[in-house]
């Protein structure tokens, strides 16, 4: 659960970043079109820009991955604890067999 936490949060500060990076990018594109900005800042901040859209990207795949296993840690506990509530049970029946099989040894 706490794994799930963290990669919600990380999924979080990556498209916050990626947020910040959109609109710097738009702001320098505004900047070099009057003259302001170079062409090198624009493409800095466009690289910067890309770069924060893979890691969001990355994060949400580490997320769904996380997710996932979350989900399959849930699903082995259940069917342990079905396992657990058979083997109990076959342990019941178990017992019952040899107090009647003790019965009729005699």
């Amino acid at each position: 659960q706490r794994r799930v936490i963290a990669a919600h949060a990380a999924v979080d500060r990556a498209r916050a970043t990626a947020d910040v990076a959109m609109r710097t990018d738009a702001r320098l594109q505004q900047l070099l079109a009057r003259g302001v900005a170079t062409a090198q800042q624009v493409d800095d901040s466009r690289a910067q820009r890309d770069a924060s859209r893979s890691v969001v990207e990355e994060t949400e795949a580490q997320l769904a991955n996380v997710e996932a296993q979350a989900r399959n840690i849930t699903l082995a506990r259940q069917q342990l604890d079905t396992l657990q509530a058979e083997r109990a049970l076959a342990e019941r029946q178990r017992d019952e067999l040899m107090i009647t099989l003790g019965k009729f040894a005699l």
